[in-house]
């Protein structure tokens, strides 16, 4: 979690030098490296590239309640427009992610409203 905190602040791209995708996954990847990394090409390749994104992801991913939340567990869920979105949670009902303000954040994930848009909460299980 220290390699998230460090970060906060930090400007991030959508796509890494390499042409993989980081975008809002980024903090999902600093804390995860071992999970693949896809290229926009890619995805792209799927009708519905969010699905290829949750349908990979949870290859690697164990879902858990809410209510079983930790610190670490990955949040994904949907934004306004059917965007997908995720967020590390940090516990106190705080998650780190990268939005709209192109750098990485702490925020309160109340303030999101995330709930009722809530695809799932998954844990790293392999």
């Amino acid at each position: 979690m220290k390699r998230l905190h460090d970060k906060i602040g930090t400007l991030y791209r959508r796509v890494d030098e390499q042409g993989y995708i980081l975008g809002c996954l980024l903090p999902m990847y600093l804390l995860y490296p071992q999970l693949p990394r896809y290229r926009w090409e890619e995805i792209q390749k799927d009708k519905y590239w969010r699905n290829f994104c949750f349908r990979e992801f949870k290859k690697y991913l164990k879902e858990v309640p809410l209510e079983e939340i930790k610190k670490g567990d990955i949040i994904l869920f949907w934004m306004p427009r059917g965007a997908f979105h995720l967020g590390i949670c940090a516990g106190n009902d705080e998650m780190f992610h990268c939005w709209q303000s192109g750098k990485m954040e702490l925020v309160k994930m109340s303030t999101y409203c995330f709930h009722k848009r809530l695809e799932g909460v998954y844990r790293w299980h392999k």
